[in-house]
Parts: C-alpha cells; sequence; structure tokens
C-alpha cells in the first residue's frame, strides 16, 4: 500500500497519473504531470485547426506538410 509497484513491466508510483482507452494505457509520472498536460493541450490544439482547414475544404496532407509525390 502506497508504494512503487510494478505493472506489465512499468513502473507506478503513488500519485502517477493512468490514462487508457482501446489502444492502450500510458502511465504518467506525477513529477511530469504539467507537462504531459501542456503536450496534450498542444496536440488538442493542433487537431482542433486541422478539422476546422479540413471543414474548409483543406486536406491532411497540406495541413500536416507532406510532401506531393508525383506518380510515372
Amino acid at each position: 500500500i502506497d508504494g512503487t509497484i510494478s505493472c506489465g513491466g512499468q513502473s507506478v508510483s503513488p500519485g502517477d497519473l493512468i490514462v487508457a482507452d482501446a489502444d492502450g494505457v500510458v502511465v504518467v509520472p506525477f513529477g511530469q504531470l504539467e507537462g504531459a498536460l501542456a503536450a496534450a493541450q498542444a496536440i488538442l490544439a493542433k487537431e482542433d485547426r486541422a478539422m476546422k482547414a479540413v471543414a474548409k475544404g483543406g486536406s491532411l496532407a497540406d495541413i500536416y506538410g507532406v510532401p506531393k509525390v508525383e506518380l510515372i
């Protein structure tokens, strides 16, 4: 109780954040919560901008800067 454990090869300590969805599980160490939150918010903001651009007729390739390839 109230100590570090190992689960699936990952250390989990008291205060760590555990987030899971259909794709998997992630453990965010307590000391990295602020940085993880900031990174997640930046990703959500980028995805929001991308969805708005697509709604206006843009392509994801253009939005994310995927180079165009010419087929011969």
